[in-house]
Order: structure tokens, then sequence, then C-alpha cells
């Protein structure tokens, strides 16, 4: 039988608040396409999710496609490819429902998490905490590129498994009658977070803080709470390796002499400060925040400012720990939880990315939840005057941040207008977006800044490529293919495009070369096989 106290929120009907809430600003996404970010590589060209069966299911549980281990999250976009083929809006539904009900997870987790922490008959500071905390989750604009871009399901999918996980936790000790299937609940949960997402590597450590507080259990014999976790902990090392690998093999770990250790550490210690301004003032929010090539004051001087808030709350908290406890475990929560994306092991060209504080950032709206509420518990038109007024903000900020995410064109040109020269990715694919529009003259503009920024990349020099090609400049064209493919041999698109030229010109011994070559690198692309049996098929025929 359930404990009185721990089911705080008489009137659960309060979770549709902000979940309503959340649909109504979020409607708009519907209407947004596809991005030339990922989406061509996870959903478009991805022949993988086109079917069911053990096939496809063999591949999802062996590939480590696009450098991310995430077998779950294949299967739910192989059943919306079953449900509407490519058509973004059933991608993007999904994305949102499955954001809708994280956000009703968070408004019954953080009820949970205060009845087993909080203070006796205090009910109404647990509905506003609560309330509080679900509408912040739910409308925060930073929060967008999660859900907006197809391709980050994983984000969406494995939070709500995390939260899943926590949640069913936090129940065995709700209970009189604390039976082992709660636990094991919890594991398979855990499990499935996994499985979308290798991020979910932390929750071992997340339950342990939980042991602390709200369940202070850290008194009692802490082998003992060591040896619980230990199938946990080996399902989390297991992930933690399998990404790695995965990492590895798609080579998006950057190598060390491009940033230097003394760099990562630094730009670890900003990023920690980053996220809470950015959560407190959402202005100028980027789907790519670029590591710029020349590091100049102002990185250190962040940097500096980050080690220092660390230090500080971090001692603060130790100090505090016995009196405030609540607020040592979200500190160290918000910690824990970020340190997988904290860039020690740089993957990508960004410094931080809004994408990764989604599940973070709950550890710093909780606190803040909890203090307004504290103050406005007996002030319920004040407090419903403050939600109301926030969730207008937010809610603006979400639809203004969901317009980026319309299209290629609109989300690139927002990165290369916030960071104009820094990043060679942003200019490309803006290039590739006005390519796409017919637009070939801002596209060759946007293509040579970008190979103007150090180091060269083969997609660019492939754009330049195409770009010559239709302006009937092809010797250039061929020689830009060429070097891009010496930029990366694993690189299908330009031999792709030799095809065509040697192709054009009659040259069908080099053109043959040249498409087997572009199958070589990317058997599974359905573009290159149709070209591969149609030249075979024409060489048959004489």
């Amino acid at each position: 039988m359930e404990n009185s106290r721990t089911s705080p929120l008489s009137s659960n009907f309060l979770i549709l608040v902000p979940v309503l809430l959340v649909f109504f600003f979020y409607l708009p996404l519907l209407d947004n396409g596809f991005v030339n970010w990922d989406d061509p590589q996870v959903i478009l060209n991805n022949i993988h999710i086109r079917s069911l069966n053990l096939s496809s299911l063999q591949w999802m549980l062996t590939s480590f496609h696009t450098g991310n281990w995430m077998p779950l999250t294949w299967l739910t976009f192989t059943v919306n490819y079953g449900l509407g083929g490519l058509e973004p809006k059933s991608y993007h539904l999904t994305n949102l429902l499955i954001h809708l009900m994280n956000t009703g997870l968070v408004f019954l987790l953080v009820g949970r998490l205060l009845s087993l922490g909080g203070r006796s008959g205090e009910k109404t500071f647990e509905i506003f905490t609560a309330l509080l905390s679900a509408l912040l989750f739910g409308l925060h604009p930073m929060h967008v590129e999660s859900v907006a871009w197809a391709s980050e399901r994983k984000d969406v999918l494995y939070a709500f498994f995390f939260l899943l996980s926590v949640y069913s936790y936090l129940g065995i000790f709700t209970s009189s009658d604390r039976k082992g299937y709660r636990f094991w609940a919890c594991w398979v949960f855990f499990l499935l977070a996994l499985i979308s997402k290798p991020m979910a590597v932390t929750l071992p450590l997340v339950l342990l803080i939980l042991d602390y507080w709200p369940l202070k259990r850290l008194g009692s014999n802490f082998l003992s709470l060591l040896t619980e976790k230990i199938p946990f902990l080996l399902v989390a090392l297991a992930g933690a390796w399998i990404a790695i690998l995965a990492q590895d093999e798609a080579s998006a770990f950057t190598p060390a002499e491009n940033w230097p250790i003394s760099f990562r550490i630094l730009n670890a210690f900003r990023s920690l400060a980053f996220y809470p301004f950015k959560l407190l003032i959402p202005r100028n929010l980027s789907p790519l925040y670029p590591i710029s090539p020349n590091l100049s004051g102002p990185f250190y001087l962040q940097s500096f400012l980050g080690i220092g808030m660390v230090l500080l709350v971090t001692v603060v908290c130790f100090f505090r720990r016995k009196k405030g406890p609540f607020f040592a475990a979200a500190w160290l929560l918000y910690l824990v939880t970020l340190a997988p994306v904290l860039g020690i092991f740089q993957v990508g060209s960004q410094a931080v990315a809004d994408r990764y504080a989604y599940l973070a950032s709950l550890a710093l709206f909780i606190p803040f939840s909890a203090v307004v509420s504290s103050r406005l518990a007996h002030h319920r038109l004040v407090f419903v005057l403050i939600c109301a007024v926030l969730t207008g903000l937010l809610g603006y900020g979400t639809r203004e941040q969901i317009k980026i995410w319309k299209d290629s064109q609109t989300l690139w040109e927002r990165v290369v207008g916030l960071y104009p020269g820094q990043s060679a990715v942003a200019h490309t694919n803006l290039g590739s977006a006005y390519e796409k529009a017919g637009r070939m003259d801002d596209a060759l503009r946007e293509y040579q800044s970008a190979a103007a920024i150090p180091p060269p990349l083969a997609i660019t020099h492939n754009g330049i490529g195409a770009i010559l090609f239709f302006k009937g400049r092809t010797a250039e064209a061929v020689r830009e293919f060429q070097y891009a493919i010496s930029l990366n041999p694993h690189y299908g698109a330009p031999h792709r495009n030799l095809w065509y030229i040697f192709q054009s010109r009659g040259m069908k011994g080099e053109a043959l070369a040249e498409i087997q070559k572009a199958v070589e690198i990317d058997p599974d692309n359905p573009d290159f096989n149709q070209y591969l049996a149609q030249t075979l098929q024409a060489a048959d025929k004489k």
C-alpha cells in the first residue's frame, strides 16, 4: 500500500497543464522539414529503416552507423517509415510525443523526490515545485534542438527511459512492500535508455546520489549500496565500451594534437558555466557553437570564470551538505549527467551543444523551482502569475527557435549569422542548402568561405566541384573532386560525381571504376547502387 506522503499531488490532473501548454507551443514543429545535418544519413538515405526483418534487426543491433550504437532508436525510425515513409511530420510528431511524456514524467518525478526528501505536510510546495519544474523543462527554448531535430530522437528517447528508471527506483522506497520487481523494472528501463543513447551510462552514479538525497541511505553500509548497483554498473561499463568503439569506428574523436588536453579541460569548465547561463538567459541559441580556430582572450576569461563558478558552488555545497543536502545533490547530478559531453574526449567540431543540457538541466530547474515555490507557497495567485509570465516568455522563445529548424537554409543561416567565418561545417551545409535551392552563386560563396577555414574538408571541396561543373568549368571541377578524395578516401560522393563526368564524356572504363569505388565505400547507398546497375547494364548491351 502506498504511503500517503509519497503521493503529494492529490490533484494529479495538473500534469495536463504543462503537457498541453508544451503541445500548443510546439505545434509549428509539425510543419518543419528535414535538415541536411545527419538527417540524410540517419533517415533519408538509410535503407535499413525501410523494413523490419531479421536482416534489419541485426543491423540495428550491430551497426555503428553515424558513430552511434542505438538499436532502440533505429527501431523507432523504422516504425516511422512504416507509418509514413519519409514524410517529416511523422518523425517530428514522434519526437514531440516523447517530449510530452518526458514533461509529464518530470512532474511526477519531482513530486516523488520532494515527497521522499521534503518537509512533512507541505503539499502546496510540492505541487508548485513539480508544476514549475515541468513547465521549465517542457518549454525551455534550449530544449528545442533535442525535439525539433529529427535525427536527435535518441536524446528525447533515452531521457524518457532514464526518467522512468529513476522514478521506478524511488518507487522502491515509497511502498511498505519493497518488492524486487521494482528494482528490476528500474534496471530494464536503464537498459532501454542505454540502447537508445549511450549517454545513459551515468545512471548508476545518479542512483547513488539519490541514495544520498532524498533517500538518506549513505549512512548505512556504503559497500552494500555499491553491491546493489552491480547490475547497473556492468551494463553501464558495457555501454560505455560500445559507445567508444562506435565513435572510434566513425573517426569521430578529434585528434589530441588538434585540441590539446589543456584546452579540453578549460573548455569543460567553460561548458559547466555556459549551460546555466543559457538556461537563465536563452538568447542567441545556436544549433552549432563552433570551436574557434583562434582561441582568444574571451575564451580564457570564460574558462576561468567557469573554474571559479564550479569551485565556489562546490565549496558552498560541501560546507552546507548537512543543512542543504537537496542543493548538494542537485549540483552533483548536474556535474554527473554532463560529464560524458564536457569534451575531455572531444567529438565533433562543437564546443558545447544545447542538446547536451536536455536532461542535465533538470538538476538546475528543480532547485530553482523549489526556491520560488517555497517563497510563494502561501501566495498562490502570485505563483500563478509568475508561471503565466514564464510560460509566455519561454513559449515565445520556443516558437522562435522552432523556426530556425524549419529547413536547412534557416538552420545554417542562423549559425553563420552568429559565427561568420568560424565553422567550415556551417558554411558548407549552407552552401549545400543554397545549391539545392538553385542559388549557385550563393552556394559557391559559402563553399569558398568554408574552404578558407582550416582544416580542409572533403565535403566542402566536393561542393565546390559540383558548382564548378554546373558552371561549365569541368576541368576545375575534376580537380576539386580529386582533392576531396585525397582529403577523405572513405567519402563516396566525389567518386559518384567523377562517374557522372566520365560517363558524360564517354569514358566508360573510368566511369565504371569510379562508381564501383563509390559503392565499395557506401554499399548501402541506394543511389550509388542504382548508378552502378545502370552502368553495368549499358556495358552489357554493348
